[in-house]
């Protein structure tokens, strides 16, 4: 607020004219205050106005402005400044670059003269050469990946297994799976982080389940997404009800099946919180475990990621994963008289269900984490996700297109996968049940960033007043489509609400 000065020495001046304000800051000639203060006496309502605007400065006194994180890296940002500003010394800079110029050309020079490398050239070349006259020609590249094509050619060339998987989708015309097939053989962008990234998987799936465990974090990390709170109360009557069914059905029967198994234990898992389903937790996985050797095919994949989730969230059965892992790569990679011979290995085929090639297409890019060859695992999804593309191109169904971004998203283009996004936005998840394995999956397929990931948290609060389903697969999808604000990935936020614990 601001007060326009009044001259001391205008006595001629009214001393009507003076304010409230005017009289608390003393702006104005000795007369006119006296005569001000005489005012504020006799007059009750000045007197309380001016009692007001008293109040009102004083509240002014208390004002503070804390600064911001962004006012302090600001302030950095010009302290290093002036300091690099300092230390500068333009002067002797051009003779140290002088020297490393020299230095660069007298390398390159040495380097194009003598070429270390040639002979080792040589040598490789003359070797592929070899090779490439001893065995048949591959077949023609396709017209969408040439490039692409022709390395996949030259690899199949000099691996039979390769060689043979190559001729079988030759002649079962899987276009599809053959591009992919050819992108899978390609050398890894970053080899680095194709090994790296499933470990730190597996490690934010562990600090994931142990943060779960404190209600108020869950229920702080609803309200930071946009979810629904009453969710988790949703959440966690599930999961009591699917760990005693776990439970009864384990011990008294009917038996269940290995996918609904699966599922129940993912879904206790990502509910997190009572040490009372521990006990089924750890008896369902017991029995998953004795009975997944006897398995193969979509009852292998079933139980493979659920014990996958379970391992890396408890650290059991760990060995069991990756030796089982390396099965289920065998059973579609390994080529013999039958698989790949006379037919296609069975995840390959229409019998199995989008939602199984999604599942593998997630549980194989986890599955270096344990050990595994990450080639052969990117090879694996790159197969599944040929087949999930042979399956989209008849008509675009959108079981499909959540497949896609739950089990193969780091694998598309960025153009791709919004365009699948942008067409995902078009369906309701509460308009997709009773299909509950779809809406978890699209729940979980969605990051935190991606565009319509609000929208799709807002759609979801509707989930919450859908009522249970009675098979205990469907139950325990629709508890891993409401826990996934929680359960799906460790966003930043997430891990800054355990900060503020």
């Amino acid at each position: 607020m601001t007060c326009p000065e009044r001259d001391p020495g205008a006595a001629g001046e009214d001393p009507v004219d003076l304010q409230p304000v005017d009289l608390l800051l003393e702006q104005g000639a000795a007369g006119q205050l006296a005569a001000a203060r005489q005012r504020v006496a006799a007059d009750p309502l000045l007197a309380i106005e001016v009692a007001e605007t008293v109040d009102l400065l004083e509240r002014f006194r208390q004002v503070r402005t804390e600064p911001s994180p962004r006012f302090a890296a600001r302030l950095y940002d010009v302290v290093r400044r002036a300091e690099l500003w300092r230390l500068r010394r333009p002067a002797r800079i051009w003779p140290r670059l002088l020297l490393v110029a020299v230095a660069a050309g007298l390398t390159l020079s040495a380097l194009l003269r003598w070429d270390p490398y040639a002979r080792a050239r040589a040598r490789a070349g003359s070797a592929r050469d070899t090779v490439a006259a001893a065995l048949p020609a591959a077949a023609s590249p396709l017209p969408q990946a040439p490039v692409a094509e022709a390395a996949a050619g030259e690899s199949a060339a000099q691996d039979p297994v390769l060689a043979r998987i190559r001729q079988r989708l030759d002649t079962e015309r899987a276009e599809f799976v053959l591009a992919e097939f050819a992108a899978g053989l390609q050398p890894p962008a970053d080899p680095l982080a194709r090994w790296l990234d499933p470990r730190n998987a597996l490690a934010e799936l562990r600090l994931g389940h142990e943060l779960r465990q404190d209600s108020t974090f869950r229920e702080r990390v609803l309200r930071s997404a946009g979810g629904h709170v009453a969710a988790d109360v949703r959440v966690q009557q599930i999961a009591d009800s699917l760990a005693r069914e776990l439970d009864r059905r384990l011990g008294a029967g009917p038996a269940p099946t290995t996918a609904e198994v699966g599922l129940a234990l993912r879904a206790l898992v990502a509910a997190g919180g009572d040490d009372a389903r521990l006990g089924p937790l750890r008896r369902g996985s017991d029995w998953l475990a004795a009975r997944l050797p006897a398995c193969s095919g979509i009852e292998l994949t079933h139980g493979v990621a659920a014990l996958l989730e379970v391992a890396a969230a408890t650290g059991w059965h760990g060995g069991l994963v990756a030796r089982e892992g390396a099965r289920w790569l065998d059973e579609v990679l390994a080529a013999d008289d039958e698989t790949w011979g006379r037919r296609l290995p069975e995840l390959l085929t229409v019998r199995t269900p989008v939602a199984v090639l999604a599942d593998g297409g997630r549980t194989a890019a986890l599955l270096p984490g344990f050990g595994l060859d990450a080639g052969r695992c990117t090879l694996l999804r790159r197969l599944l996700l040929g087949e999930l593309r042979e399956r989209a191109a008849p008509a675009l169904d959108p079981a499909v297109l959540v497949g896609f971004v739950y089990g193969f998203a780091d694998l598309l283009a960025e153009g791709e996968r919004s365009h699948i996004e942008a067409e995902l936005r078009r369906w309701k998840p509460a308009r997709l049940v009773p299909d509950f394995t779809t809406v978890q999956q699209l729940a979980w397929g969605i990051e935190p960033g991606r565009l319509g990931y609000t929208r799709l948290q807002a759609d979801l609060r509707r989930m919450v007043a859908v009522p249970d389903p009675e098979p205990l697969d469907q139950r325990a999808s629709l508890c891993l489509c409401l826990s996934a604000s929680y359960a799906a990935r460790l966003p930043v936020a997430l891990l800054d609400v355990g900060a503020a614990e």
